[in-house]
């Protein structure tokens, strides 16, 4: 019987021809068609890289936020890196033409003035000889290649290879290295970052020489790059070596300066660097004369050396020491806003633009202000910190000097019975405490300091007496210790202190990251554990306590940056003030009798002017406040008061002695002087009516 099995040689064709090859691999044609995307995904970020500069955007923070900078000043607010400087190819066209430096004060005083260090020179005012010393100096094949030398980079490689040291940037890279980008900090693994920083550099490079041309970035190089110490630009060189304009310059002289590219800290002046120099220059000469750029009578006539003059000493005009101080105060504040790695006080001598400036300090009544600390004030190691404002604008700013110490705002001490104003205007908006409710003075009763649980704490009155019972404002105005703190802190819940102690925060802009920078639940528990405060044992500088009034009682913010008007010519809008209570009339009566019982040498006998004001001691009279407002007869009828001449003036010792100081009789004088003078009414009433 036939088998029924079949062999592979019996099995039909089609069957053989379907047999399984070898394995396919479909993770080829993925791999593939990865590989496509990635190239078109990176050719089209290189190519809008190349166009349009968008990602160059963020290593080009420095320059880019300095044109910002000047541009808007503390108008500015933070923009993300990527919308820094829209379509940031125009890099080399909105350049400043020079770095000159004025400061106006409100009465039209030029406080400051510093002539600049470098202005733009245009290539077509600089012979053809001088700019071919530049590049047969730095950049041999400027004219040919496109931003970047492939023979320059390859030359470079073989002589580090082989041990030796020779740069392969071109004129474009060093002008994409040095005045446009921005790297901070040096980077860990400098090995890698380095690399990447070079091939950044010369996609930028490229990208200049391709959007901006040859000529562009030949200028820009010029009247930037560094030929010495402070010196930058061929103009500032050539004025301050040979006293010329660079029209004028020789060809000698012009290969001197090109020759002090590599190392513009050596200068030519000193012996050790001339001979030097004086070689590298004779080279130079060599090869301009070999490319035909001079001929033979001109290369022997620029053989001989170039006379050198003395440095150009700069040439800074300053007529108000104090008032320079503040105005730079203000500008370091602008600076710091910008988040650049260069510090503020890096950038006001560098000076990278130009600024004009007009501030709002009144320099005359800085100055008779600063005359009626001079004649009442005989001791000359005691410090006097002053600052009046007008309508939320500083005019008087006394007590510091530029780049030192400044006590109007680095003098932090205890504000003493200063501190009295502000707690008990808030028991009084809180409803705690009415101002016309009588209040014996003495301790806190003993049964309900142990019903609230708390610290045995018995302040002492000034005098050392107890006094009769009085309206909780006239206690106020005589400044007693014992019911300040009792009525104002001690006999409160610890619910109610939270109150107080929020109000003191949202309404006057307590400074309370001085005493808890962790956060503003922190210092709730800390202050309100604080038996002391009420008392004015916190700390705060002059300009922060003028900060809370101007806050509390006038509703607007007050910053050091509020100094500034105009910023390079464009009027700064005021702040708008939002709704406050204003100065009710209890209070402007309470704090007019305490100008009356505590500081009787400060009361002004006009009766178009009055003091508002509480003066403050701290322990052992280590520091004398006096702080408030000024008004004008209008004012004090209004209802509520709306005060707009605000100051605070502050006195102590460097070391803190305990020194007996007392804000009535050290300020009292002072103040009575200068506000009852004629000039100063006068100036005053000219700044309330806007009649400068």
């Amino acid at each position: 019987m036939p088998s029924t099995l079949t062999t592979p040689a019996s099995q039909p064709a089609s069957t053989q021809a379907v047999q399984p090859g070898p394995a396919r691999r479909p993770y080829l044609r993925r791999l593939g068609l990865g590989l496509t995307l990635g190239s078109l995904i990176c050719g089209g970020l290189l190519y809008a890289y190349l166009q349009y500069g968008w990602f160059e955007s963020v290593h080009l923070g420095q320059v880019l936020q300095i044109r910002r900078m000047h541009d808007e000043g503390p108008r500015y607010r933070t923009q993300s890196p990527w919308g820094v400087f829209p379509r940031a190819h125009r890099l080399l066209h909105d350049t400043f033409t020079d770095n000159a430096w004025t400061i106006t004060s409100t009465d039209g005083e030029v406080l400051y003035q510093q002539q600049p260090t470098w202005w733009t020179v245009p290539l077509s005012q600089m012979p053809p000889p001088v700019r071919m010393a530049f590049v047969l100096r730095e950049d041999q094949r400027f004219y040919e290649h496109s931003g970047v030398d492939a023979r320059a980079l390859f030359r470079a490689l073989v002589k580090t290879l082989t041990g030796h040291t020779q740069g392969g940037s071109t004129i474009a890279v060093q002008v994409a290295k040095h005045c446009l980008l921005d790297y901070g900090a040096r980077p860990a693994r400098a090995w890698i970052m380095g690399g990447i920083r070079k091939v950044r550099e010369m996609l930028l490079a490229w990208r200049l020489v391709k959007v901006e041309g040859r000529d562009k970035v030949l200028e820009y190089y010029l009247n930037h790059a560094p030929m010495g110490s402070g010196l930058h630009g061929i103009g500032p060189a050539a004025w301050d070596y040979f006293r010329k304009r660079p029209h004028e310059l020789s060809v000698g002289e012009a290969a001197l300066l090109a020759v002090l590219l590599p190392s513009p800290g050596r200068s030519p002046r000193h012996a050790v660097y001339y001979a030097r120099y004086e070689t590298a220059r004779k080279a130079l000469l060599q090869r301009l004369y070999e490319a035909r750029v001079i001929n033979a009578a001109t290369y022997q006539q620029a053989l001989y050396p170039p006379a050198l003059f003395p440095p150009v000493q700069p040439h800074v005009s300053l007529t108000a020491p104090q008032n320079v101080a503040a105005a730079f105060r203000a500008i370091d504040r602008v600076f710091e806003r910008f988040g650049l790695h260069s510090t503020p006080q890096q950038l006001r001598h560098e000076r990278p633009f130009p600024l004009r400036l007009r501030v709002s300090l009144h320099r005359r009544l800085s100055m008779w202000f600063d005359e009626a600390i001079t004649q009442a004030l005989q001791d000359e190691e005691l410090r006097y910190a002053a600052l009046i404002l007008v309508d939320g604008r500083p005019v008087v700013l006394v007590g510091g000097e530029l780049d030192h110490f400044h006590y109007v705002f680095q003098a932090r001490w205890q504000v003493g019975s200063v501190s009295k104003l502000f707690f008990y205007e808030s028991v009084w908006q809180l409803g705690y405490v009415h101002p016309d409710v009588l209040v014996p003075d003495g301790d806190m009763p003993e049964p309900l300091r142990q019903r609230l649980a708390r610290p045995l704490y018995h302040p002492r009155n000034d005098d050392g007496h107890l006094h009769a019972p009085l309206p909780h404002s006239q206690a106020l105005s005589h400044s007693l210790n014992k019911i300040a703190y009792r009525t104002t802190w001690g006999e409160s819940t610890d619910a109610q202190r939270y109150a107080i102690t929020r109000l003191l925060v949202a309404r006057f802009s307590l400074p309370w990251w001085h005493v808890a920078s962790r956060s503003l639940s922190s210092f709730y528990s800390v202050f309100t554990a604080d038996e002391t405060v009420p008392l004015g044992t916190w700390q705060a500088t002059p300009f922060e306590v003028a900060a809370m009034l101007e806050k509390g009682f006038r509703g607007s913010s007050l910053t050091p940056d509020h100094l500034i008007h105009t910023w390079n010519g464009k009027l700064l809008a005021p702040e708008v003030v939002a709704s406050h209570p204003g100065l009710s009339q209890t209070l402007f009566k309470a704090l007019r009798r305490a100008v009356a019982v505590t500081a009787p040498q400060a009361v002004l006998h006009d009766p178009a002017w009055s003091l508002a004001a509480k003066t403050g001691t701290t322990d052992g009279g280590r520091d004398a406040w006096f702080a408030g407002f000024l008004l004008v007869a209008q004012q004090s009828h209004q209802v509520p008061i709306r005060p707009r001449i605000t100051f605070v003036v502050w006195a102590g010792y460097d070391d803190n002695r305990p020194a007996g100081l007392y804000g009535g009789r050290v300020h009292g004088p002072i103040l009575h002087r200068f506000l009852s003078e004629k000039r100063v009414q006068a100036a005053l009433r000219a700044l309330l009516q806007d009649k400068l």
